[in-house]
């Protein structure tokens, strides 16, 4: 059951202030050029893969009048170290400008006036996403395994508009390319997009569906699938005959029976070692980078002497 993020009167919901007036020469204080394609993604530092902005540095490669539009970390030492990655992913950062948080109204406008909106991946938009695409904004997305990055995918199939969902990340680039460097193209999916935009809004199927899934699993006497059950899920009772038996779990068995807070918290734990891996190499990379710096260095000093 989704909200409009627009006023009836043209002004956001959550600061009240029109945009619609706005153009690309409000922004070029910003260092937004008004004559260049905007590729733009307000998704945070953390949504973006290093897989995501390899594909940022094809998009220059790929479109000469593309300049890129991206969500800034917090902390100079965190803004620093997401330039560095895209440095060293091959992105050009004079046609890169980096934003904090913008005022709601002005984040809406620059949806609207965006060539094409990249969603992050393989964490991707979910309110971010229907914000663009009410006040026109084209979305390309590409879906991947788990929820945060199929929210998008889902309002497409939900619309019946599909044309912006990737399958692999060279059709991401793709599709992206086509809609920035086509208006005919945005002018296309732009109309067919707004003419059912309001199945988004308002869907009481929604609400009878969270209904049924709560009744379902508040009542003592089933399971979620409707099983016979009781208090105890059935992993649990799995669980307790095994014990009562003295069984050793089979193997491959040990993750199905895993209880699921454990069971996402240990993946988690798992992602999060592997990003703290990720940090560790990229900082030891701009080590080996100043250390030859200082190296150049110390040539000089000898041709001078």
């Amino acid at each position: 059951w989704y909200e409009s993020r627009v006023t009836e009167e043209g002004a956001s919901t959550e600061d009240g202030q029109p945009f619609y007036h706005l153009t690309r020469a409000d922004f070029e204080e910003l260092g937004m050029p008004a004559d260049k394609r905007w590729y733009l993604c307000m998704q945070k530092p953390f949504k973006r893969h290093p897989e995501f902005e390899d594909l940022l540095a094809k998009v220059q490669e790929e479109d000469e009048e593309a300049h890129l539009i991206l969500h800034d970390a917090d902390g100079t030492e965190s803004r620093d170290l997401v330039r560095k990655r895209l440095k060293k992913a091959g992105v050009d950062m004079s046609r890169v400008t980096m934003l904090g948080a913008v005022a709601h109204h002005r984040l809406l406008a620059m949806y609207m006036l965006s060539d094409v909106t990249l969603d992050s991946f393989p964490m991707g938009g979910c309110t971010t996403t229907r914000e663009a695409l009410e006040v026109g904004g084209l979305v390309v997305t590409l879906p991947r395994r788990y929820l945060g990055s199929r929210w998008s995918m889902a309002y497409y199939n939900i619309l019946g508009v599909t044309d912006l969902v990737a399958t692999d990340p060279d059709d991401y680039l793709k599709i992206a390319i086509r809609v920035a460097k086509n208006p005919e193209v945005r002018s296309e999916l732009r109309e067919r997009i707004a003419a059912r935009l309001d199945r988004l809004y308002r869907r009481p199927e929604a609400v009878q569906a969270w209904e049924t899934l709560l009744r379902k699993i508040a009542n003592t006497n089933t399971h979620c699938d409707g099983s016979p059950g009781g208090r105890h899920s059935a992993y649990k009772q799995q669980r307790h005959r095994k014990k009562e038996e003295k069984e050793e779990p089979a193997d491959g068995d040990e993750e199905e029976e895993e209880e699921p807070v454990r069971l996402f918290s240990r993946h988690f734990e798992q992602m999060k070692q592997q990003q703290q891996q990720q940090t560790r190499q990229i900082h030891e990379d701009s080590d080996d980078d100043d250390e030859g710096d200082d190296d150049d260095d110390d040539d000089d000093d000898d041709d001078d002497d």
